[in-house]
């Protein structure tokens, strides 16, 4: 939208548009209050591959479903608990927003097949953007990375059991590695439509 976006001008000039960093980059363990029990569940769900030709659908390993198809409370817990570190009680009494999550999983073999998939980029179809780890083995290799509009460098978060970072989606970001087998909820929340008391 136009408020997350700034143009320039120089001289009445257009120069460009810059999309304006709105929420800070949030890190959260202990996530679940039981995330064996979410682990276990995973594997009773289907999953599918990236279908290449079409636009969004392109991501490592495999996915499932977007989780509010197949269980609404936990997409609802997932994104009601995440908006609750950006926003007060009263804000979030009427709000609407839309979004989407998924079980995700991939192997050391979808770096050598998707390797596109680790360029760093943004996710300008959304406001936030976020990662929920369920491996038990942490490795800093294994998590996220956000970087500066230069493209350096700002955070790199190891892939801690049960923990969640979340970030503004017009960060540039993207997995640390995919040499090893991750386990994730990757979520973005596109709108967000809060009426304010203030």
């Amino acid at each position: 939208t136009t408020s997350d976006r700034l143009e320039t001008r120089t001289n009445g000039k257009f120069r460009g548009i810059f999309w304006m960093i709105k929420y800070p980059t949030l890190i959260v363990n202990n996530f679940f209050e039981n995330p064996n029990k979410i682990v276990e569940y995973s594997k009773t769900l289907e999953y599918n591959r990236s279908d290449w030709k079409q636009k969004n659908t392109e991501w490592p390993g495999v996915r499932t479903k977007s989780i509010n198809y197949f269980n609404f409370d936990l997409f609802k817990f997932i994104f009601l608990k995440t908006l609750s570190y950006y926003y007060s009680i009263p804000e979030m009494k009427e709000f609407n927003l839309t979004g989407k999550a998924f079980f995700s999983k991939t192997t050391k073999e979808d770096k050598k097949l998707y390797k596109k998939n680790e360029e760093i980029h943004k996710d300008l179809d959304s406001k936030l953007a976020g990662v929920i780890f369920l491996n038990k083995e942490n490795d800093i290799k294994s998590g996220t990375t956000i970087y500066d509009d230069k493209l350096k460098v700002k955070l790199k978060t190891s892939n801690l059991f049960n923990s969640m970072i979340c970030y503004d989606s017009n960060e540039y970001h993207g997995p640390s590695s995919l040499l090893k087998d991750r386990l994730t909820i990757p979520f973005f929340i596109d709108t967000i439509n809060l009426k304010s008391p203030y």
